[in-house]
């Protein structure tokens, strides 16, 4: 498989898309800039219909959006929980959804969901971001089934602490 030369990168923030950016043209390939608020299924939509109008279509998807609010259980607001279920979970499932349909077109459809390596053994102070996080590979594991027989490609990783390589 050949790698993919250009990409459709949204964040919310502009100072943080243009390193990505940066980083992607330093390789030798380009990207589309796309600022953005994840959490509803109407921009989850919005965004994918952008990305597939400005590069002719969809092959990859990779989910690695998320947010957290730490805070012991306790102290875990109804506006907490509702804000990382929206961003942390319930995006990656409208963005997968939005996107199956192009995907369907491509030959080499993938999608790559990211989840975190201590939902598997937890870690104090991120309830609720554990538990969105610990979701997501739940959720990748049915669309793998109802997808792989349009030959598209779902999986899930799941990363520990990322460090910077110099």
């Amino acid at each position: 498989m050949q790698k993919p030369e250009r990409l459709w990168v949204y964040k919310t923030q502009p100072h943080k898309i243009a390193e990505t950016i940066r980083q992607i043209e330093e390789k030798g390939g380009s990207a589309v800039p796309v600022v953005s608020n994840l959490g509803t299924k109407e921009v989850s939509e919005t965004l994918v219909d952008e990305a597939a109008a400005k590069l002719g279509g969809i092959d990859i998807l990779v989910n690695n959006n998320g947010t957290n609010r730490r805070k012991q259980a306790i102290g875990v607001t109804e506006d907490d929980c509702k804000t990382l279920m929206a961003i942390n979970l319930e995006s990656i499932f409208w963005l997968c959804q939005a996107a199956c349909p192009r995907l369907y077109k491509s030959e080499c459809s993938k999608v790559l969901n990211t989840y975190y390596m201590m939902t598997l053994t937890g870690i104090g102070g991120m309830p609720v971001y554990g538990m969105t996080k610990a979701a997501i590979g739940q959720l990748t594991k049915p669309l793998a089934l109802e997808w792989a027989k349009d030959n598209i490609q779902v999986n899930c990783i799941a990363p520990g602490f990322l460090y910077p390589i110099d």
